[in-house]
C-alpha cells in the first residue's frame, strides 16, 4: 500500500487537530455487517446471518458528513461478505474526503481483484485479523487446508 500523499498527510493532521480540539471524533469504526465466514472463539460474531438489516452506502455517507473524523475503519464480521462493499468504501469516501480509510478483514475472501476495487475506491491501509486463521486452524480437522489458503494469499 503506497505511502500518504503529501496533501492528505496534512488533511489527516488538520482534521485529527481540529477533531481533538472540538471534541470530536478521531477515529469512527463501522460495522458494516455482523456475518462472517469464520467462527472464530475469540469473537461473538460468526456464520452468515440470512436477511441482515444493513446500512446503505449513502448512509455511511451521511454518518462520515456528520462525524467529520480523520479516520474511518470498516469492519464486520467479515465486510467482503457484502456485495456493495465498493459502494460503502465510495460513500465513505467521497462523502467528505475522509483522509484516511482503513478496512479490516479476516482475508480469506480478498483476492487480487477485490483488492484493486477497493484500493482504487479509497481504503488507504488493510488490516488483516490473522487470529481468524490460528482459530480456524485450531478447530479444523484438516489444517493443512488454511495453511494452503493463506500462503497462496500472501504470494500475491
Amino acid at each position: 500500500m503506497p505511502n500518504l500523499s503529501l496533501l492528505d498527510a496534512v488533511k489527516l493532521i488538520q482534521r485529527g487537530i481540529r477533531n481533538y480540539i472540538t471534541n470530536r471524533p478521531l477515529v469512527v469504526s463501522f460495522e458494516v455487517t455482523l456475518s462472517c465466514n469464520c467462527n472464530c472463539r475469540h469473537c461473538n460474531l460468526g456464520g452468515i446471518i440470512k436477511d441482515e438489516k444493513q446500512l446503505k452506502p449513502d448512509d455511511y455517507a451521511r454518518l462520515s458528513r456528520l462525524l467529520n473524523p480523520p479516520v474511518v475503519q470498516i469492519s464486520g464480521g467479515e465486510p467482503l461478505l457484502r456485495k456493495d462493499i465498493v459502494d460503502v468504501v465510495k460513500a465513505i469516501k467521497q462523502s467528505k474526503g475522509v483522509p484516511y480509510l482503513i478496512f479490516c478483514t479476516n482475508g480469506t475472501l480478498l483476492n487480487e481483484d477485490a483488492y484493486l476495487q477497493l484500493h482504487e475506491a479509497g481504503v488507504t491501509s488493510f488490516q488483516y485479523r490473522l487470529i481468524s486463521l490460528m482459530n480456524d486452524m485450531m478447530n479444523s480437522d484438516d489444517d493443512q487446508v488454511y495453511i494452503n489458503a493463506w500462503s497462496e494469499r500472501f504470494r500475491s
